[in-house]
């Protein structure tokens, strides 16, 4: 975001905490005013009229007017209703729309799209013309009829919002109305609809939620008869698990080589291999097999219409797209790792000369004050401008490493220590990159290996030079997926989270600074008591220890303003946020990096383990999995000095 929509937010949010909304009025009359005068050149001219500026403005204003919705978790329901109702007045609803029809740009309808769904998520009474839900409902009926709307990525992004706009619509009415509209849809969208029940069904610890019964009509043609379920069979065995038992199944699942042959047999050797899982062995057989089953319906169905959405949304931009993802681990690890598979080969780029990076070993023993003289700066500034292409390549080795004075032939060795190298500049204070998290610095708490990114003050830009070095160290972690050169990197949960667009809470932040929300808590612990604040709050400002040690203001001139018992909300909102985006821009920049490298889509179906590991290698040899794949010569497994052997392993 540049410099003029971040004023222009701070103003915004300025107006909002103190219910006064001249420049908001103002806004919102000049969008209205130029959007009118836009489609009045239109209508008049019969072809797009040379307005980009106007539509530039009018477009990062609603962005805006969004993001001030969006942004604040700490929103109660009430206080978002009035925000909407403020900002977006059904006169502007109506020429958004209007602009939605008459934009020629598919990103501009891609963005209209998203700004009604938005709104729908964020409430149940925002409603939207019947000539406005008709348009999209055929609009919806259309695009699945199209066979190019799976193909074009542009279109594709447009469809899941109107997928996404169809369903929230129709889930405004009552279930009777809901289905009865639902089967005027095509299969698909059905389908896709069929999903979402069985996600709800699953995730409802209330367990209230009913099984669709299109999922019974439609296993029968997935099913063979001898494994086909009732509404009755699958409603009893979902009343016997919880979140730690389907861990447990699922676990199972992805252990058990027999399903990747035969589901079938799997399901009929679940009687023995349930024992080896202590959550399962009070649940009846056959509640497991009927559990067993659901997921594996669940999984091919979401399979079979994963092709309808556009995975590379971030998360909560798609109701479709978060309510697959947020089940990932319900699905087997073969099959999502399959389809990861499948989205590498085909992003992979074909073989060329490698390049020969040249290292100075001896310039690299001499510090400096930016990093220049390291091996990472060295490697970074020889390869970081076509990283993006020689990364995805499937050489051995993607680059020829040649230290000066060494006089080294690289068979493979100098190739991985030049790897090695880098990997052990990027968490060193030689670097500005990354520094060790504060329980390491004060020696407290549970990650103290881990290293962080550098913190840069949130109302600052961050320097280009060190925007591309985090670029890079994402392609860096690409190639690793790729080529299975493994990193060694120590990174925290948190980071592996937001590389996959998931949320991080609380817990992940004091994971790596235990100190983090100390302060929060024992006001809240106070009032909760009911006792005086004064003397605990004296000498409180709106001011926060950053990651790094030094103190950043919350709002302008924080350090002098004093936190009481009236803005002490608000001093916990700017807290919160503050710890919340601390990193959000530096690992976004390395995301960058890494999906320059390895396709977003089917990365984000990896669960954060499955991510690091896939960049780092496992931190355990796996001795079973090992066992498994030795083979013996002039002895056996049972051969006394083979015992122990692995014995020792």
């Amino acid at each position: 975001m540049n410099t003029a929509n971040i004023l222009l937010k701070s103003i915004l949010e300025d107006e909002i905490l103190s219910h006064k909304f001249p420049f908001i009025d103002h806004l919102k009359q000049n969008i209205i005013t130029e959007s009118i005068r836009y489609l009045l050149k239109v209508s008049s001219s019969g072809h797009e009229p040379d307005d980009e500026p106007i539509l530039n403005f009018i477009f990062k204003t609603l962005n805006i007017f969004v993001e001030l919705i969006t942004y604040r978790s700490t929103m109660k329901q009430n206080e978002i209703d009035t925000l909407m109702q403020l900002l977006f007045p059904e006169p502007l609803i109506n020429i958004i729309f209007d602009l939605f029809l008459f934009v020629p740009i598919h990103q501009a309808k891609i963005f209209i799209t998203y700004l009604f769904v938005t709104l729908m998520k964020k409430n149940k009474q925002f409603h939207t013309s019947e000539h406005i839900k008709y348009f999209m409902s055929q609009l919806c009926i259309e695009l699945l009829s199209n066979p190019k709307s799976i193909t074009n990525r542009t279109i594709k992004t447009l469809q899941t919002y109107i997928l996404d706009f169809v369903y929230l619509d129709l889930m405004r009415g009552s279930r009777e109305e809901f289905e009865m509209k639902l089967s005027k849809f095509p299969e698909q969208f059905q389908e896709l609809s069929m999903i979402i029940d069985i996600i709800n069904a699953i995730m409802d610890e209330t367990k209230c939620s009913k099984f669709p019964a299109m999922m019974f009509v439609q296993s029968s043609n997935v099913l063979n008869k001898a494994s086909q379920f009732t509404l009755d069979e699958i409603t009893i065995s979902n009343s016997h698990f919880d979140n730690m038992f389907d861990l447990q199944l699922i676990n199972l699942r992805n252990e058990d080589e027999l399903i990747e042959h035969s589901f079938t047999e799997f399901i009929e050797t679940l009687p023995i291999s349930f024992q080896r899982y202590p959550s399962l062995v009070n649940i009846p057989v056959v509640y497991i097999q009927n559990r067993a089953k659901l997921f594996y319906i669940l999984e091919i169905f979401v399979e079979k219409n994963l092709v309808l959405l556009d995975l590379n949304l971030a998360s909560d931009k798609s109701v479709f797209t978060d309510k697959i993802r947020a089940i990932k681990s319900y699905l087997s690890r073969r099959r999502r790792f399959k389809w990861f598979e499948q989205s590498l080969c085909q992003t992979k780029q074909n073989s060329s000369s490698n390049p020969t990076v040249i290292f100075d070993v001896l310039k690299a023993s001499i510090r400096d004050s930016d990093g220049q003289n390291s091996l990472f700066y060295q490697g970074y500034e020889q390869l970081h401008e076509n990283a993006h292409l020689l990364f995805r390549t499937c050489d051995q080795r993607l680059w020829r490493a040649n230290y000066i004075g060494m006089h080294s032939t690289d068979q493979g060795g100098p190739y991985r220590d030049s790897i090695t190298g880098m990997c052990s500049d990027i968490c060193s204070t030689r670097l500005p990159l990354f520094i060790l998290c504060p329980n390491g610095r004060m020696n407290i708490g549970l990650n103290r290996d881990q290293c962080i990114p550098n913190v840069f003050p949130l109302n600052q830009s961050i320097p280009i030079e060190i925007v591309k070095q985090y670029r890079f160290i994402g392609q860096l972690m690409g190639m690793a997926i790729r080529n299975k050169h493994y990193l060694d990197l120590k990174f925290p949960a948190l980071l592996w989270k937001q590389l996959l667009g998931e949320d991080i809470t609380v817990k992940d932040i004091e994971a790596i600074d235990v100190q983090s929300f100390a302060i929060i808590k024992k006001i809240e612990s106070i009032i909760a008591e009911n006792q005086p604040l004064f003397d605990n709050m004296n000498d409180l400002r709106f001011e926060i220890m950053s990651s790094a040690g030094y103190m950043y203001e919350l709002m302008p001139d924080g350090k002098a303003i004093r936190v009481t018992v009236n803005n002490f909300k608000e001093y916990c909102i700017r807290y919160h946020e503050y710890h919340f985006n601390e990193f959000r821009r530096q690992i976004e920049y390395i995301r960058q990096g890494l999906c320059s490298i390895v396709p977003n889509s089917f990365m984000t179906f990896l669960t954060v383990n499955e991510l690091e590991d896939a960049v780092c290698g496992k931190d355990h040899i796996d001795i079973e999995l090992l066992k498994r794949n030795t083979q013996y010569s002039n002895c056996k497994n049972d051969t006394p000095f083979i015992q122990q052997f692995w014995k020792i392993l």
